[in-house]
């Protein structure tokens, strides 16, 4: 696993947007061995990364929670809903013939379901 070669890494964001001083600190360990500002640096940008991390990490949470609180209001459908739901964490999306295959259910149900999770904000 390469953490901070891969294009799609988070760290390499925060250096993306600071590439003045991505350079700068570079340019000083070359001229004037100044290793210590590049680590001052980096170290800057994992902090600010691990931040942006938690706080992304803590609205999926609660995004979770208030999703899960909003089937319960569907009932005797909420246990096909709650399957729907972890369907949809893997498949954002997703066709109502999908979730009719997925769920083992017929098309009709299929369409309620997606309509209910519509009209308690899920959709």
């Amino acid at each position: 696993m390469a953490l901070y070669n891969s294009k799609n890494n988070i760290p390499n964001y925060y250096f993306e947007q600071n590439k003045g001083n991505y350079y700068e600190s570079l340019t000083l360990i070359r001229t004037s061995n100044d290793i210590e500002y590049w680590i001052r640096f980096f170290l800057v940008g994992i902090s600010e990364t691990s931040k942006r991390g938690k706080e992304t990490l803590l609205n999926i949470v609660k995004l979770k929670y208030n999703c899960e609180d909003k089937i319960i209001q569907l009932g005797a459908k909420a246990t096909n809903g709650k399957k729907l739901l972890g369907v949809l964490y893997t498949l954002p999306v997703i066709n109502a013939k999908s979730v009719s295959k997925v769920l083992n259910v017929t098309p009709n149900k299929a369409n309620s379901l997606i309509k209910d999770f519509e009209r308690v904000g899920i959709l």
